[in-house]
């Protein structure tokens, strides 16, 4: 069974060679419900530079959530000091240990964040329903009546909708993957005053997962229906025993051949995984390289327009979680703003899915960290199940079908081919289909690629497939309409390849060859994408962080 090289485990030395003159202790926070600042003070009658805190999760060990040097304590060299802890509500209670290198000298009392606080709101829509909308949270509780209270003004939230809950356990991981279970590590990384886990694929790998195994809680969905179509409500989630969210709003799913104009964004690989530097070597260290997914969301929420986007398309490498599961409480803490005010409709990528047990060979390694595809299945209700994580849906004007490059390709096939035979063009003109990876850029070609090419490419034209919105590569390129690998269609306009994975990730390649399929692209910058849907025109606009276009093409209805 392979393990990670960074998780062997070693003796925690709580205590090593403390006196009573040592020690640490933590102030807990009065109401503490989302992010909170811990005041932590310790005590060491002769303090070295090397001596430091951190904020660790007691049921999770490996390493902390976030350190400070005792160097940053105002009161430094003084023998006593404090240091100042900000740290999300995790539902699990932290501990600060003094250490001096890798030693810990001290412990301090527990801090309890309010658990059962409904956290990590998202919108969902129920693929094949207009008339309803999925409201999912997490909690540390069942006890109460969880259920989400609705209406169409803010002050008369008269309908409620209660809420069912699901969790998953780190033997999920393995039974997706077909092997033994796997023990949790309970030690901490070796080294970790070295505040450095840049590790490459060692730091994860089929049993991350399971080792890594972070309890996530208890995950409700509510289901709000009847809903009018393209009205909006209003909103809150939670229970009388957790408390309540602060009342949000939607707009209800547009029932199919709405000709109302409406708009949406699109996403791809975006995640968490560059920390600041109090986090380094850290929960959320799993090495990505500075990535800009922070600032490609708040550019969404600071873009006008967004207010009017009416849902999200993330298009696969959701998180980038890859078996570290304090990344997902950072990313789920990171988005909800924007998942609260629009249904978020996710396809899945290869740090989602891919394992080396994945039963679609082309796609098998580690890219998940052990993951499986469960995480994501058990936080998005829209999925079917893991084994067929694929699925269409039509809204308004447009149809949008969700497939999966890292499953195998024949069963999508026979789903395609029957979800296409149902379209009615007449009634939802525009058809954008979405797959993680790119069967066409500019970049280098692997055998993955060119088989998502001969697999899919002729159906897209033969269907008349508008746009194909793919992900994977860090970097912006739209192409033409391809005639095939080396040449642009003479006489069609369409389908149109993008390859948009700029949404946060490590920039990935930097450059890539001349390519006469390229009608733009860009490297080195994050950004996101929004189409404007209307009877007459589909258009597709590409924008960086400071919210200025940099790629637009608008295609006409067909006649």
């Amino acid at each position: 069974m392979p393990h990670l090289r960074l998780l062997l485990p070693v003796l925690l030395l709580a205590y090593a060679g403390c006196t009573s003159a040592q020690s640490v202790s933590a102030a807990a926070p009065l109401n503490w419900t989302t992010w909170a600042d811990v005041e932590v003070s310790w005590t060491h009658p002769s303090p070295l530079p090397s001596d430091w805190v951190g904020a660790f999760l007691p049921a999770w060990n490996a390493t902390y959530i976030q350190w400070w040097p005792v160097t940053a304590s105002p009161s430094w060299p003084s023998n006593s000091g404090s240091l100042r802890f900000r740290l999300l509500n995790g539902r699990h209670p932290f501990v600060f240990r003094y250490f001096r290198g890798d030693d810990v000298l001290a412990e301090s009392n527990e801090v309890q964040p309010l658990g059962a606080t409904p956290l990590q709101g998202h919108l969902s829509m129920s693929p094949g329903f207009h008339d309803r909308m999925i409201v999912s949270w997490v909690s540390n509780s069942t006890t109460g009546d969880a259920l989400v209270m609705w209406g169409v003004t803010a002050d008369a939230l008269n309908e409620t909708a209660p809420a069912t809950h699901d969790t998953y356990t780190a033997d999920d991981f393995t039974n997706c993957m077909g092997i033994p279970p796997i023990k949790t590590l309970d030690s901490p990384f070796p080294h970790l005053s070295s505040h450095d886990l840049r590790c490459g694929a060692s730091c994860y790998d089929d049993p991350t997962s399971s080792q890594l195994y972070l309890d996530p809680g208890f995950l409700h969905n509510a289901v709000l229906q009847p809903l009018q179509p393209a009205r909006r409500y209003y909103y809150r989630f939670g229970s009388s025993y957790g408390g309540w969210s602060e009342v949000y709003s939607f707009i209800a799913p547009r029932v199919a051949g709405d000709t109302t104009p409406f708009t949406f964004l699109y996403t791809a690989d975006a995640g968490i995984g560059n920390p600041p530097k109090e986090e380094q070597g850290g929960a959320c260290h799993n090495d990505l390289p500075i990535n800009g997914a922070d600032g490609v969301f708040a550019a969404m929420i600071r873009d006008p327009a967004t207010a009017k986007d009416e849902m999200m398309i993330v298009n696969g490498d959701i998180s980038y979680a890859r078996g570290w599961p304090w990344i997902w409480e950072r990313y789920f803490d990171l988005i909800q703003p924007l998942a609260t005010m629009m249904p978020w409709m996710v396809g899945v990528g290869n740090h989602e899915i891919d394992t080396h047990e994945n039963k679609f060979h082309s796609a098998d390694g580690n890219d998940s960290g052990g993951e499986c595809g469960v995480a994501t299945f058990k936080r998005f209700p829209q999925f079917a199940s893991l084994s067929d994580m694929w699925y269409s849906f039509s809204y308004g004007l447009v149809h949008i079908i969700m497939l999966s490059s890292e499953h195998p390709q024949g069963p999508q096939v026979e789903f395609f081919l029957k979800d296409m035979a149902a379209v009615q063009r007449s009634v939802t003109p525009w058809v954008i289909v979405q797959l993680h990876r790119p069967p066409f850029t500019s970049c280098p070609r692997d055998a993955l690629d060119v088989e998502l090419a001969l697999t899919w490419h002729k159906l897209f034209v033969l269907w008349e497939v508008d746009f194909v919105m793919t992900g994977h590569v860090h970097f912006y390129e739209r192409l033409c309409a391809v005639q095939d690998m080396y040449s642009c269609s003479l006489f069609r306009d369409r389908p149109i390849y993008v390859a948009d994975g700029s949404a946060g990730a490590e920039f990935d390649p930097h450059a890539t060859p001349p390519s006469n399929l390229t009608m733009h692209k860009e490297f080195n910058y994050w950004g996101y994408s929004r189409f404007a849907v209307t009877a007459d025109s589909l258009t597709f606009t590409h924008y960086h962080t400071d919210n200025i276009e940099s790629d637009k093409v608008m295609l006409p209805r067909k006649k």
